[in-house]
């Protein structure tokens, strides 16, 4: 199919392989960064070494910052789309945790670089499963001969909806499959309030104390702690695991819309065609069971 086998080579040129590579390095730079600080904690490093320290810990955001940019400039470009996701979040987290970078190293004072760089390390791995699920989708219609599709009826038996099989439209999965879910505006509502929040307490923060520095090092802590790692994968992830195996059978998920459809208990009417395939078993009488009609 025409349609699907071009998004699909597509992102193939695209590939996983820089995502991946990028993911591995910004989580090196995490586990280094984690680790600096903790020893600077411990006492490890001479007081002469902080500013040393410092540096490489600003330097280490902003290679983390190169690693992740495509996300970053999609969460800038997410504005237009009046948008404010998860990733546009991430990159005023960026602009401040700079800013905060900039007056340790006036300070010598070590900046909140580890938390970044394991944000931006998650917001990759969103990414990658994202790619990873539209590809194993493509990939499973642009091998199709015909589609087959599963509509909900409501109603079907005992007041239960069943799902019924019928002719599938490409359009019908094309115009559906990236629409933005439920709990993605949610996240969404989340991050505007959050962000908002954060810089709300800089504010406060410099108009009670008049410094400047700590004003900013206090919004960035919060932006940092109001955006779990978690939450940048809480869709991607499922949605990857379970195209995963529906591609393993030539099948697709319809998006949000297809999860939601599908959820709840249903009933789903078989043919003998289905319980027993041409070939494979064999006649040996036929039993009834219960008080059910046999035909």
């Amino acid at each position: 199919m025409a349609g699907p086998e071009k998004r699909y080579y597509e992102l193939a040129e695209k590939g996983l392989g820089k995502l991946q590579i990028s993911m591995l390095f910004s989580l090196m730079i995490m586990i280094i960064c984690t680790g600096i600080t903790v020893l600077h904690q411990a006492g490890v490093f001479p007081e002469e070494r902080l500013k040393l320290l410092v540096f490489i810990q600003f330097f280490a955001l902003l290679l983390s910052a190169l690693l992740g940019c495509q996300r970053l400039i999609d969460g800038f470009l997410d504005i237009f789309k009046k948008r404010f996701t998860m990733d546009t979040m991430l990159v005023v987290t960026f602009l401040v945790c700079c800013a905060d970078g900039v007056l340790g190293l006036m300070e010598k004072r070590i900046p909140c670089c580890a938390a970044f760089s394991l944000q931006m390390t998650m917001s990759l791995w969103s990414a990658y499963q994202r790619r990873y699920t539209e590809m194993g989708q493509m990939d499973a219609l642009r091998k199709a001969t015909r589609l087959d599709a599963v509509q909900v009826s409501s109603g079907y038996y005992d007041k239960h909806k069943g799902l019924l099989r019928r002719d599938g439209e490409l359009n019908d999965f094309m115009d559906n499959y990236q629409k933005p879910t439920v709990p993605e505006k949610v996240i969404c509502w989340y991050a505007l309030i959050a962000t908002v929040v954060s810089l709300g307490v800089g504010g406060a923060a410099y108009l009670l104390r008049g410094n400047i520095s700590e004003a900013v090092n206090m919004a960035a802590v919060c932006l940092l702690a109001a955006a779990p790692a978690t939450i940048f994968i809480t869709n991607s992830r499922p949605m990857a695991i379970l195209q995963k195996r529906l591609h393993d059978v030539g099948a697709v998920i319809c998006g949000w819309q297809g999860v939601k459809a599908l959820s709840e208990k249903s009933y789903f009417p078989v043919s003998f065609q289905d319980l027993f395939p041409a070939g494979s078993v064999k006649m040996n009488g036929v039993k009834f069971y219960g008080n059910r009609n046999p035909d």
